[in-house]
């Protein structure tokens, strides 16, 4: 492995083999990052690493879920948190950017290239990302769309083989879009590892627009609030007294999310699958209908 131009990010736990030095390259004014349809360009410094932990990304996916949404190049990006508990502009936005799409762009060579990447991670290493528009890139996907590297994948790279380009610290420029290609598959709703009735954890994903919001059904038949998991943007949790199984929530989109009246287009149903008794022992898909 080139130890110049990676540094592993887990959740909460950033593994860092060598930094470079960033400058600070104030975009558009970083209140427009809480203004979740903004469509402004955001210029900072961009890295690359490879490998969640196997619990998932700082947002709640794992690599196998954005694989499964995004494909083979599997093309996470993580984005910087506050520093010192102090809101700086810092575009992780407390998870609420999780599940939105990027679309980034550099020079390489002397030629401008493009490529889209998915939130699902966040980047806590104030020695790693240190501008508050700083992208950390999928490995896979910055070999794939900027350098060429179609053979390149998450299934046929061998951790530690090497890779067969240099992105290192480099200058880039990247805005909000709505997924490319958005296949109206979505969403997809996966129990967390260890769910339970009695521990409602769900990870969302495949959301054209990202995720604004989440509400489950109570028994008393009243939309309730579902809580996110800290600042883990794609996971929700169903406290309180859900209605009788299936559970039945609805989704706002991220676009939504500064909005006093959130647009719930649908409503989903889904229960535990027979793996999830007593609990589930990994990541486990929920099957999803749609009304």
């Amino acid at each position: 492995m080139n130890l110049n131009t990676v540094g592993i990010l887990f959740i909460g736990v950033y593994s860092l083999t060598i930094g470079c030095k960033a400058n600070h390259q104030v975009g558009s004014d970083s209140n427009a990052l809480n203004q979740a349809g903004a469509s402004a360009t955001y210029k900072g410094r961009g890295t690359n690493y490879e490998n969640f932990s196997e619990e998932g990304g700082g947002c709640g996916p794992t690599e196998a879920l954005v694989e499964l949404e995004a494909g083979a190049y599997v093309p996470y990006a993580a984005l910087r948190v506050p520093q010192n508990g102090v809101y700086d502009g810092s575009t992780y936005n407390q998870g609420k950017n999780c599940g939105r799409w990027l679309e980034v762009s550099t020079v390489v060579d002397g030629v401008k290239k493009t490529g889209h990447f998915i939130v699902a991670d966040r980047c806590t290493d104030p020695g790693w990302c240190q501008d508050a528009y700083h992208v950390d890139l999928s490995v896979y996907q910055v070999g794939h769309v900027f350098f060429g590297k179609n053979d390149f994948t998450r299934r046929s790279h061998k951790l530690g083989s090497g890779w067969p380009f240099d992105f290192k610290n480099r200058d880039v420029e990247w805005n909000f879009i709505s997924a490319p290609n958005y296949d109206g598959q979505g969403p997809y709703i996966h129990w967390t590892k260890a769910a339970s009735e009695y521990f409602r954890a769900i990870i969302i994903s495949n959301l054209p627009e990202g995720l604004g919001g989440v509400e489950f059904l109570d028994g008393s038949g009243n939309w309730v609030t579902a809580k996110m998991e800290g600042d883990r943007g794609q996971i929700y949790r169903l406290d309180g007294n859900p209605a009788t199984r299936p559970y039945q929530i609805r989704i706002s989109k991220a676009v939504d999310a500064t909005k006093s009246h959130p647009v719930y287009e649908k409503i989903y149903q889904f229960d535990f699958p027979k793996s999830c008794n007593p609990s589930c022992p990994s990541v486990t898909k929920a099957e999803v209908t749609a009304k």
